[in-house]
């Protein structure tokens, strides 16, 4: 995944001098995927979408470099 290598660098920055804001970072990357899962998988509510989220995550929890450490805002 292309975006890993810039998701450990966020990690890397963000953690070391605010951890409060680094979950912030994460919540905001989030709201992209999700908005992909939706367009993809042509989900209407946000019950349904959410739903997905948590078992894409579930099945593929290596896929995000964030996923993989825990991070799943």
């Amino acid at each position: 995944m292309r975006l890993n290598p810039k998701i450990r660098g966020w990690i890397n920055y963000y953690t070391r001098f605010n951890k409060d804001e680094a979950h912030g970072v994460f919540y905001y990357l989030n709201g992209p995927i999700r908005k992909w899962i939706k367009n993809t998988y042509k989900i209407g509510g946000k019950a349904g979408l959410y739903k997905k989220y948590k078992s894409i995550q579930a099945e593929t929890p290596l896929f995000f470099y964030h996923w993989k450490i825990g991070i799943k805002a």
